[in-house]
């Protein structure tokens, strides 16, 4: 197999917690460059996924997420559950990978979570390991996303991020399901790093460059006939009567009005609209009230659906809320 060019990524999860900007800054001194955040663990969202995903880009490091799916949902929940946690991160994400490492799992709920994905506009990539995939297979009495005897998973198509912890920094790894390469691989679990804990991964670097396929191109116009001179010579009569006589009027009209208006006193300018705040590290909400005059009150009433966590006292850096 012809050498690839691989990047350091890392991925975290819920359980990080929110990640603070000097052990960003550290996984951009060491060259890391792809952040992976779980934004859907199966039952719920990450609130921390937003922030960690902005202070992620802020570093310089490329985003990406994964949702782990289960079997108590449909492909749809999972993902739309991962979207609404990454929120306006979403549309900048290098891919989104459906993670499927649990038991209960149907080849539909991953079907759909695929179809989701792509319908959101994201780049869909399976995160698994051999051990499943091998498991899922005998349960199945048959290859996932195999549609008939001796032909190709379905799944194959679908760029594989493979964990499979020996070590080695390498995409050089143990294939299964059909695939003939990973695109990523998650060398080592749980890795105390950069002042977290982290999974350590290598990503096909000239894979993640490559841009989305474009949308396919709208359908031709349906052809029509041509038109005779005595329909077009209805048509400008139409349009003389209909549209430009009729547009006059109204023209004139609003000519007669503003001639009235001549000598009116200026409207006044309208007040100013309403301004955000950004959350940095060590931001608390009722200092970020105090800060801008606003009593706690005031403060809640500017920002009634409450933080991402739902307590006021979990906000984290990238949060933006209301102050005017």
């Amino acid at each position: 197999m012809a050498s690839r060019t691989v990047v350091k990524g890392i991925d975290l999860s819920i359980y990080q917690g929110a990640v603070l900007p000097p052990s960003w800054a550290a996984m951009a001194q060491d060259d890391v460059k792809v952040a992976v955040v779980g934004s859907w663990h199966g039952y719920r969202g990450n609130p921390y996924a937003l922030g960690d995903l902005v202070l992620a880009r802020q570093a310089g490091l490329a985003g990406a997420t994964y949702i782990a799916i289960n079997g108590d949902r449909t492909g749809w929940d999972h993902v739309n559950g991962g979207r609404d946690a990454c929120r306006v991160e979403w549309v900048d994400l290098s891919f989104v990978a459906i993670d499927v490492e649990v038991r209960g799992v149907t080849e539909k709920i991953l079907d759909d979570a695929l179809a989701q994905v792509e319908a959101l506009g994201g780049r869909p990539v399976i995160y698994t390991g051999r051990w499943f995939w091998n498991w899922w297979a005998l349960e199945l009495g048959h290859l996932p996303g195999l549609d008939r005897p001796g032909g190709v998973s379905r799944y194959a198509s679908v760029p594989l991020w493979t964990a499979h912890y020996n070590g080695r920094p390498t995409l050089d790894v143990p294939l299964y399901g059909g695939w003939k390469q990973a695109m990523g691989h998650q060398y080592a679990g749980t890795t105390n790093a950069y002042g977290t804990q982290v999974d350590l991964n290598v990503f096909d670097g000239e894979w993640l460059v490559l841009p989305p396929p474009p949308p396919p191109p709208p359908p031709p116009p349906p052809e029509e006939d041509e038109m005779s001179s005595k329909e077009a010579q209805a048509l400008r009569s139409w349009v003389q009567t209909a549209v430009h006589d009729a547009l006059l009027g109204r023209i004139q009209a609003v000519e007669a009005r503003v001639a009235g208006l001549e000598g009116s006193p200026p409207v006044p300018p309208p007040g100013p609209g309403p301004r955000h705040y950004t959350v940095v590290a060590g931001d608390t909400a009722t200092g970020i009230a105090q800060a801008h005059g606003l009593s706690w009150d005031q403060f809640k009433g500017l920002n009634r659906g409450g933080p991402p966590s739902a307590d006021w006292n979990l906000i984290h850096p990238g949060e933006r809320y209301r102050v005017v």
